[in-house]
């Protein structure tokens, strides 16, 4: 089964693995394993989770700015989603700032298809991907729920750019409170 995963450029990280996220490994129902295309390496690093609401304001990309200056030298995680999370890794990536995305989905695809050449230039600029389902796996609601969990639980802080009170991103930052994370809010 390797094997094929890595024809894909696809690796898969189990939760004993060195390069398994150390902060992931600390929460209950952690994921057993990890797929990844692009730089595994990363998993190793400090990461802050970017999160936020899919219609962004027109201030957003400076909060944004501002956030990464807070935290430089960290990954910066994200969902690949419409709005913030896409703005995100924009501004990581024209920072020279590595980027995860972490999908709700297979790696067999990027949803939403917008975001197909974000997500080649994520791994093109030594980023990575990263699904805890298997190749063939399509986009379910509840998946993206999941994604959440394990944005979160892969990074040291989980910062909400601009989201609404019943969202995806206050699922976040409720993971983050759980889970003894640093919750911050612009």
């Amino acid at each position: 089964i390797e094997k094929r995963y890595l024809r894909k450029g696809i690796n898969l990280i189990p939760f004993w693995s060195e390069f398994y996220p150390v902060y992931l490994n600390e929460v209950s129902g952690k994921p057993l394993l990890l797929y990844v295309k692009g730089n595994f390496n990363l998993l190793k690093e400090r990461m802050v989770a970017l999160v936020g609401t899919r219609n962004p304001s027109r201030a957003a990309k400076d909060k944004i700015r501002m956030v990464l200056g807070r935290f430089k030298g960290a990954v910066v995680v994200s969902g690949l989603a419409r709005g913030t999370d896409r703005l995100a890794h924009e501004k990581a990536l024209v920072q020279k700032l590595p980027t995860v995305a972490v999908l709700g989905h297979g790696l067999q695809m990027i949803y939403p298809l917008e975001n197909e050449q974000l997500a080649e230039e994520i791994i093109t600029q030594g980023g990575a991907l990263v699904s805890e389902l298997p190749w063939g796996v399509t986009p379910k609601r509840n998946y993206f729920l999941e994604r959440n969990r394990i944005m979160v639980g892969m990074s040291e802080a989980v910062v909400i750019i601009e989201g609404e009170l019943r969202s995806g991103s206050m699922s976040s930052a409720n993971h983050g409170a759980e889970m003894g994370r640093e919750v911050y809010a612009v």
